[in-house]
Protein backbone atom coordinates (compact mmCIF):
# COMPACT_ATOMS: atom_id res chain seq x y z
CA UNK A 1 0.00 0.00 0.00
CA UNK A 2 2.34 2.17 1.16
CA UNK A 3 4.94 1.87 -2.40
CA UNK A 4 1.77 2.67 -4.60
CA UNK A 5 0.86 5.57 -1.99
CA UNK A 6 4.23 7.12 -3.17
CA UNK A 7 3.98 6.12 -6.35
CA UNK A 8 0.85 7.90 -6.79
CA UNK A 9 1.93 11.05 -5.09
CA UNK A 10 5.54 11.33 -6.34
CA UNK A 11 3.69 11.21 -10.05
CA UNK A 12 1.17 14.21 -8.72
CA UNK A 13 3.85 16.09 -7.12
CA UNK A 14 6.39 15.98 -10.45
CA UNK A 15 3.80 16.13 -13.07
CA UNK A 16 3.01 19.49 -11.56
CA UNK A 17 6.53 20.95 -10.32
CA UNK A 18 8.13 19.81 -14.14
CA UNK A 19 5.12 22.04 -16.11
CA UNK A 20 6.61 25.14 -13.92
CA UNK A 21 10.62 24.58 -13.57
CA UNK A 22 13.49 22.59 -15.47
CA UNK A 23 13.60 19.00 -14.84
CA UNK A 24 17.37 18.51 -12.73
CA UNK A 25 18.75 16.63 -10.28
CA UNK A 26 18.47 19.39 -7.50
CA UNK A 27 14.46 19.87 -8.41
CA UNK A 28 13.79 16.33 -8.87
CA UNK A 29 15.05 15.82 -5.22
CA UNK A 30 13.43 19.11 -4.06
CA UNK A 31 10.09 17.59 -5.25
CA UNK A 32 10.46 14.05 -4.15
CA UNK A 33 11.49 14.85 -0.30
CA UNK A 34 8.14 15.72 0.51
CA UNK A 35 6.48 12.69 -1.10
CA UNK A 36 9.03 10.86 0.95
CA UNK A 37 7.94 12.64 4.15
CA UNK A 38 4.54 11.38 3.66
CA UNK A 39 5.33 8.18 3.34
CA UNK A 40 6.72 7.91 6.33
CA UNK A 41 10.26 7.53 5.11
CA UNK A 42 13.06 9.44 6.24
CA UNK A 43 14.38 12.10 2.85
CA UNK A 44 17.45 12.22 4.09
CA UNK A 45 17.99 8.16 3.80
CA UNK A 46 16.13 8.13 0.33
CA UNK A 47 16.98 8.92 -3.64
CA UNK A 48 14.85 8.37 -6.42
CA UNK A 49 17.81 5.96 -7.53
CA UNK A 50 17.26 3.82 -4.36
CA UNK A 51 13.46 4.04 -4.30
CA UNK A 52 13.32 2.40 -7.99
CA UNK A 53 15.92 -0.06 -7.21
CA UNK A 54 14.11 -1.52 -4.08
CA UNK A 55 10.66 -1.68 -6.14
CA UNK A 56 12.52 -3.46 -8.78
CA UNK A 57 14.21 -5.55 -6.07
CA UNK A 58 11.16 -6.26 -4.39
CA UNK A 59 8.93 -7.25 -7.53
CA UNK A 60 11.96 -9.64 -8.67
CA UNK A 61 12.33 -10.85 -5.31
CA UNK A 62 8.27 -11.76 -5.33
CA UNK A 63 8.49 -13.65 -8.29
CA UNK A 64 7.42 -10.81 -11.18
CA UNK A 65 8.99 -11.17 -14.27
CA UNK A 66 11.42 -8.97 -15.59
CA UNK A 67 9.19 -8.36 -18.82
CA UNK A 68 7.04 -7.05 -16.30
CA UNK A 69 9.08 -5.16 -14.35
CA UNK A 70 10.68 -3.17 -17.08
CA UNK A 71 7.12 -2.77 -18.40
CA UNK A 72 6.15 -1.35 -14.98
CA UNK A 73 9.31 0.58 -14.71
CA UNK A 74 8.81 2.34 -18.28
CA UNK A 75 12.30 0.77 -19.73
CA UNK A 76 11.73 -1.05 -23.33
CA UNK A 77 14.06 -3.89 -22.58
CA UNK A 78 15.06 -5.76 -19.80
CA UNK A 79 18.79 -4.57 -19.76
CA UNK A 80 18.42 -2.26 -17.18
CA UNK A 81 16.48 -4.49 -14.72
CA UNK A 82 18.85 -7.73 -15.12
CA UNK A 83 21.65 -5.46 -14.19
CA UNK A 84 19.21 -4.56 -10.60
CA UNK A 85 18.24 -8.40 -10.21
CA UNK A 86 21.18 -10.02 -11.33
CA UNK A 87 19.50 -12.83 -13.78
CA UNK A 88 18.74 -12.36 -17.25
CA UNK A 89 15.61 -13.04 -19.49
CA UNK A 90 17.21 -15.75 -21.29
CA UNK A 91 17.80 -17.33 -18.56
CA UNK A 92 13.94 -16.83 -16.59
CA UNK A 93 12.76 -18.26 -19.55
Amino acid sequence: MRTSALRIGLRSVLSGFVARTALDRHNVLRAFRPVVARADLDPRDWTPGELRHSFVSLLSDSGMSIEQIADLCGYSGTTVIDGVTGTSSDRCS
